[in-house]
């Protein structure tokens, strides 16, 4: 079984999601602010915003933040960084998403 390799975060920006093509499979791409990743689909090209974070005493978690149609780059840092504000907080997510 080959090891995935880890990819380095990329300084996202609206020109550069535009442009991303699809693959054959689901890829990820990750922001440089930290949990923030994009999910490109296949044949649709979707794109769409997750945030993934691990809460305490829990494994990972990941919270749809977004399709990039709705949601520019800076709309998903905004929001990560206030989900990120929250887990500080001992407000999880999770819990109460919208």
């Amino acid at each position: 079984m080959e090891k995935k390799e880890k990819q380095k975060p990329i300084n996202l920006t609206d020109a550069l999601v535009k442009s991303l093509s699809t693959k054959d499979g689901d890829y990820w791409v990750s922001d440089i602010t930290p949990g923030l990743k994009l999910r490109v689909r296949p044949k649709s090209g979707e794109k769409v915003w997750y945030f993934r974070y691990r809460p305490k005493d829990k494994g990972p978690q990941r919270i749809q933040l977004g399709s990039f149609r709705l949601l520019s780059v800076r709309g998903a840092r905004h929001r990560t960084k206030k989900t990120q504000s929250d887990l500080f907080n001992n407000i999880d997510p999770w819990k109460y998403k919208t």
